[in-house]
């Protein structure tokens, strides 16, 4: 990372959120630092806390990749890694979570599933063919890249990402690299919203979902961003009930 280039792209609260990722990633090999990163990110009370529910914000649900059939349409996740930390725990009304679009339709999902399903070279898939059209006009595509080149390193790493979930199984972040920091190993995993009616909306990790469904996985490890306000409502009366649904969000209260 370039610290004036970063500046003058995206400001001086970004650089400084991202040099002290860049700390706590250095320092996540030490013994301790997870238990007193998490302590230290949970202290903070979050709208989610409110409800007479114990919700546990900041833990992971595991969830069937093939309930996440939705996009979010919550415009203010927020970036970098500090402002969707801030996001973890929120409760929104509104609209946001009806006439979302498919999953499945995302340019990049369905060349995903030419490419894994039926074998289609990168460069024939209309998702890469589109990319490629974009760089050789001077746009920047697909996580940044510039040039014919990067797209074909691009193409490279997803394939590589796509056999080692195949052949090793679909781990954690934190599973993945002990160097990162604990709001990373939150926030990029696969992020979901959580609808009026429990559906679990799609935010982030595009690459890693649809590969989970190619290959069929049962669960996969998600972090729940945004809730609906109906969804905390009636989560908090059923648990007063003494009643708890089956849904991933609520797992950890079904012992």
């Amino acid at each position: 990372m370039n610290p004036i280039t970063t500046a003058r792209t995206h400001g001086l609260p970004f650089l400084w959120y991202s040099l002290t990722d860049q700390v706590h990633s250095s320092i996540a090999v030490l013994p301790k630092y997870r238990t007193i990163a998490a302590k230290y990110y949970r202290r903070k009370q979050r709208p989610v806390d409110t409800y007479e529910i114990p919700m546990q914000p900041l833990e992971r649900r595991f969830v069937d990749p093939q309930r996440i059939t939705h996009v979010s349409e919550f415009p203010k996740h927020g970036y970098p890694t500090k402002n969707r930390m801030d996001q973890l725990g929120r409760v929104v009304s509104g609209k946001w979570d009806t006439e979302t679009p498919r999953f499945d339709s995302q340019p990049l999902v369905q060349s995903l599933r030419q490419r894994f399903n039926d074998g289609v070279a990168w460069k024939q898939t209309p998702y890469v063919k589109d990319v490629t059209t974009a760089v050789e006009n001077d746009e920047m595509a697909w996580h940044n890249c510039q040039t014919v080149s990067d797209i074909e390193q691009r193409c490279e790493f997803v394939d590589q990402l796509y056999e080692q979930i195949r052949t090793q199984g679909y781990q954690t972040q934190a599973e993945i690299t002990i160097q990162t920091s604990y709001p990373r190993e939150l926030t990029n995993e696969v992020l979901v919203d959580i609808g009026r009616n429990g559906q679990l909306l799609f935010i982030n990790g595009q690459h890693r979902l649809a590969i989970a469904k190619i290959l069929e996985l049962e669960t996969i490890p998600v972090t729940v961003m945004v809730r609906h306000t109906n969804w905390m409502e009636t989560l908090a009366a059923e648990y007063q009930r003494g009643d708890v649904r089956t849904h991933p969000d609520v797992g950890h209260l079904e012992a």
